[in-house]
């Protein structure tokens, strides 16, 4: 399989994965913390091949990148926190859980029938993407169920190879010694912060912001 560089000819680069993701096909795409698999977050077949990929039983719906804090917010149900939260740490290597509005979202991705995780990565390849594409795509790490992230393309092109439709590379993610960890925190329906887990952005930062 070819490996493509996030750094050279983006925009052919772009154009391919962007064919990829509206013909329910998969991508490895690199991110601020790690790689990650993507597909169209509108295509029921793309998703249930990264679940297969990953052997994922769990039916805790995928995060998703979102290609603006605009689009966030006409999609959850805004409120004061939210937004000062968004607003503070986006793009950032964080992971909201944030309440969103009815049907405005596939019902796939939604847990407790109102909760969508939502990520914006601080990542220039990533977000040229998000803005061209300009639809929400999968994020989750490159990893079976349970396991710690692969953090070497050539490692996951050798385990993953064909089931993925391009792989695109990144040199700094390459030469981390070890992956970085988004922070997970969840935002209730009454605006009660919870962390769900810990990484890079600490906790008290996210309290802080919101007082």
């Amino acid at each position: 399989m070819k490996i493509y560089d996030s750094s050279q000819n983006i925009d052919k680069i772009l154009v391919k994965t962007i064919n990829i993701l509206k013909n329910d096909g998969v991508i490895v795409y690199p991110t601020d913390t790690v790689y990650g698999f993507g597909a169209s977050a509108f295509s029921k077949e793309a998703i249930a091949k990264i679940k297969n990929l990953k052997n994922r039983k769990s039916k805790i719906p995928f995060s998703i990148c979102v290609p603006s804090k605009e689009y966030l917010f006409e999609k959850v149900i805004l409120s004061d926190t939210i937004k000062k939260i968004v607003n503070n740490f986006l793009p950032g290597a964080i992971t909201l859980i944030l309440p969103t509005q009815k049907d405005v979202l596939p019902k796939c991705l939604y847990s407790e029938n109102i909760y969508i995780g939502y990520r914006i990565p601080d990542h220039a390849f990533c977000m040229k993407l998000m803005k061209k594409y300009d639809k929400p795509i999968i994020s989750t790490s490159i990893n079976l169920s349970g396991e710690t992230p692969i953090t070497n393309i050539f490692k996951i092109v050798k385990i993953f190879s064909k089931k993925v439709n391009i792989y695109i590379k990144d040199d700094e993610l390459e030469q981390k010694k070890a992956p970085n960890i988004s922070t997970i925190v969840k935002v209730s329906e009454n605006n009660k912060l919870s962390l769900i887990r810990k990484g890079e952005i600490p906790f008290s930062d996210i309290l802080k912001s919101i007082d």
